[in-house]
């Protein structure tokens, strides 16, 4: 029996008569294996009839599932479509089969799915009339794919959508190679970091800011460790944010400044291995006390690494963060 990794289906082509049109506006983008401009999708999208959508999301869901310009939920739809067949290939974890299975059922949603890209964008809650806050995570050093099929990358945005009553969407964000501890992606190549951070930017204005039901929301950012640095970077490319929170944030890249009208707080436990890089050469948030408002925990004799990790772990063993954390969002937005 030949196995759907070496059969290609349609979760895997990327071509179709219906994209032509498409292409044909926007060649230079795709030969240069760029998006093409948010606007000619848009407009793209409004002209095809509801039959022909529904065949591109059938037909070519990883590229409809993956298209700044596509209306969220027509995403989410395609990027179920997708998932069923990553859920049908040898060789995979148990979590990762699961994670996919539970994609297709649309118990899990994601508004960006390439896992051989190693993109993905998770979407935890419902967009609609009752959304008052709109949470971008970006984790920290280290995260791969296997932290989403564990639940390890989501738990901080999952505890703040239940407890928001239904008014908070996050989106958990690793589109791409991510940061890790050595290399050409490590947390110390600023054009890195600096190219990740002009990705969470175009997220926000390309897909957030698109989205017609949160026009007139609070946009809200949390990071991890390096998730910080990433987010330093976004604010940088032009991101804007009413409020940015640090979980043991590394630091801020050097061309960083505070936004007018942005909040800025950081949470960490007080033996946070991550303050060893403190009164260096890198501004970080747990020196830059009046900018980022500190909330310091006590780690109860945990070790230091211990303590960096948990500041960014579910109520089991960070509930005292997460409480504290869920209070400031509700203080400061609407």
């Amino acid at each position: 029996r030949t196995s759907p990794q070496a059969q290609p289906g349609p979760a895997t082509r990327r071509n179709h008569p219906l994209l032509v049109e498409l292409y044909r506006q926007s060649l230079v983008y795709f030969l240069r294996d760029r998006q093409p401009p948010v606007h000619l999708v848009e407009a793209w999208w409004g002209d095809l009839s509801a039959d022909d959508r529904a065949t591109l999301m059938r037909e070519v869901p990883l590229v409809i599932g993956n298209l700044d310009g596509v209306p969220i939920n027509a995403r989410i739809a395609a990027n179920a479509q997708s998932a069923q067949h990553f859920a049908e290939m040898p060789d995979i974890s148990i979590d990762e089969q699961h994670y996919w299975q539970r994609v297709a059922d649309g118990s899990v949603t994601l508004v960006v799915s390439d896992p051989a890209q190693s993109r993905i964008v998770e979407m935890i809650g419902e967009l609609g009339p009752h959304t008052t806050k709109v949470l971008t995570y970006v984790p920290g050093t280290g995260t791969q794919m296997k932290h989403f099929f564990q639940g390890e990358a989501q738990q901080v945005s999952r505890y703040l959508v239940a407890r928001s009553a239904s008014n908070t969407v996050a989106f958990v964000y690793k589109d791409g190679s991510w940061v890790s501890w050595v290399g050409e992606n490590s947390n110390t190549h600023y054009e890195f970091l600096h190219e990740l951070g002009q990705g969470v930017q175009r997220f926000q204005s390309q897909v957030i800011d698109r989205e017609p039901s949160l026009g007139d929301v609070d946009r809200v950012a949390a990071g991890h460790s390096a998730g910080v640095t990433v987010l330093s970077a976004a604010e940088i490319a032009g991101a804007e944010f009413d409020l940015v929170v640090s979980l043991g944030g590394s630091y801020l890249l050097q061309a960083w400044q505070p936004e007018q009208g942005t909040n800025y707080h950081h949470f960490q436990y007080e033996n946070d291995l991550i303050n060893r890089i403190d009164q260096g050469r890198l501004h970080t948030p747990h020196e830059l006390d009046q900018i980022f408002e500190p909330h310091i925990f006590d780690s109860n004799g945990r070790a230091q690494l211990h303590s960096h990790s948990r500041v960014a772990q579910g109520p089991a063993t960070n509930s005292a963060v997460l409480r504290e954390l869920a209070r400031v969002l509700e203080e400061k937005g609407p």
